[in-house]
């Protein structure tokens, strides 16, 4: 391979890192995550105060309830 490809190629790689880089700051950096966050609770407020929800209108129902509980699961043998 020539020389002067070979230095093209470097720079493109070397270009390439760094934007790959900068990149994963955008995405990963937790200033950016933060961000997103609030954008997504903003926004999830927004809907509640749209339609009007009442998050204390009605319970969500427990984990145990005593359907849940009766259930037999099919990796728990029938013995135990």
């Amino acid at each position: 391979m020539p020389l002067p490809s070979f230095l093209f190629l470097r720079r493109c790689a070397a270009a390439w890192v760094r934007r790959a880089g900068q990149r994963a700051q955008e995405i990963y950096d937790w200033a950016a995550i933060i961000q997103r966050y609030e954008a997504l609770w903003r926004q999830l407020a927004e809907i509640r105060a749209r339609d009007g929800a009442n998050l204390s209108a009605e319970p969500l129902p427990l984990a145990g309830t005593p359907w849940i509980l009766s259930r037999r699961s099919p990796l728990i043998p029938a013995h135990v």
